[in-house]
């Protein structure tokens, strides 16, 4: 049974090796096999700060104790950006098409909903089509095309941006 959770600072150990199994799974993310380049210490300073912060949310997927899923809502405390949140989100190769992926959505966008935040933004990439897909189920819309915006060896890829309105 997947159950779904915010992170917590004892978390960043499993999260850490987590991005590195990810990372050598999917090139649809912005780092590979090496994973997050952040130290123990480091991932655990900043698991420890988002907790009082209400514009940063990090959640975990887990399966049992396993570490199946992660997201991350961002945003600012700036005037003009506190009304939003970057999203982020990665599931487990053996875990697609299972639900995580959704199930880590509708934590976020109730998470969201409940804290006041009117937009939800994220950026895709064009050719990542199982993703867009979840996204638009949301309600996520296409708002526009980086050309050449992310490179994987010498490979090029556009990445879309998509948004969400939480509420109007």
């Amino acid at each position: 049974m997947v159950t779904y959770r915010f992170a917590v600072p004892s978390d960043a150990a499993q999260i850490l090796k987590y991005t590195k199994i990810i990372g050598s799974e999917s090139d649809f993310l912005s780092y590979g096999a090496e994973g997050l380049p952040v130290t123990l210490e480091q991932e655990t300073r900043f698991l420890h700060s988002i907790q009082a912060d209400p514009y940063n949310r990090f959640f975990l997927a887990l399966d049992g104790e396993q570490l199946i899923g992660c997201s991350n809502l961002s945003g600012s405390n700036r005037p003009r950006f506190s009304h939003r949140r970057e999203l982020g989100i990665s599931v487990l190769r053996d875990y697609w098409g299972k639900g995580v992926g959704t199930g880590l959505m509708e934590q976020m966008i109730q998470y969201a909903k409940g804290t006041g935040v009117e937009l939800i933004t994220l950026s895709v990439r064009a050719d990542n089509l199982r993703a867009k897909s979840l996204y638009r189920r949301f309600g996520f819309v296409l708002c526009g095309t980086w050309p050449s915006y992310i490179k994987v060896g010498s490979r090029s890829f556009d990445v879309d941006m998509m948004a969400m309105r939480v509420r109007p």
